[in-house]
């Protein structure tokens, strides 16, 4: 900006000097007043103007064509920043999703370990308990709880308990690798 200033002001400049040499050639007196600059002194001095308004107008284009190349980095720093933030939303969003997991995981763990309890001791009544583990989890966690229910539902509590522990094994695994992957459910 400060070198618009200072070619408006030199574009200023040759402005007044122009005009204010043509008055002095006009007003000079042929017959013995002060002589009247040449044709030539004329002519150096509407070149010199010229030099001046063709280096301004120069000048011009560079600004504008500075301040295109600025309004172009400026669109491509606006497109790195939305970017930069859907790329930050994406991050976020995986991780409340991981975190999802690893809570359901917990909560199923936590509900394996009761009825392992229970069932050894010998109580049957689970199936309300493991079927709310089963819907926390996902892959071979939930099918290892999924076969413990057929085989509570034909009363074999050890074999019922045998699955509920391999189920707490893979999911404790998991739990404690922190991914919670394959396991639970988002």
């Amino acid at each position: 900006m400060a070198k618009l200033g200072v070619i408006a002001a030199a574009l200023a400049a040759a402005l007044v000097i122009g005009p204010v040499a043509h008055a002095q050639a006009s007003d000079a007196d042929p017959d013995g007043g002060a002589p009247s600059p040449s044709v030539e002194e004329l002519q150096s001095q509407l070149d010199d103007q010229q030099a001046q308004i063709d280096a301004l107008q120069q000048n011009l284009a560079q600004a504008r064509q500075n301040t295109a190349q600025l309004g172009s980095i400026d669109d491509g720093i606006q497109t790195l920043n939305a970017q930069v933030a859907d790329g930050q939303a994406e991050v976020d969003a995986r991780a409340q999703d991981r975190d999802a997991r690893i809570e359901q995981l917990g909560q199923a763990i936590e509900i394996l370990r009761q009825v392992n309890l229970e069932l050894a001791v010998g109580t049957a009544d689970v199936d309300d308990d493991l079927a709310d583990a089963e819907d926390l989890l996902t892959g071979p966690t939930r099918n290892e709880v999924r076969t413990a229910r057929l085989a509570l539902g034909e009363g074999d509590l050890y074999t019922a308990r045998l699955y509920v522990l391999e189920a707490l094994n893979t999911g404790s695994a998991n739990a404690l690798q922190g991914t919670g992957r394959a396991t639970a459910q988002p």
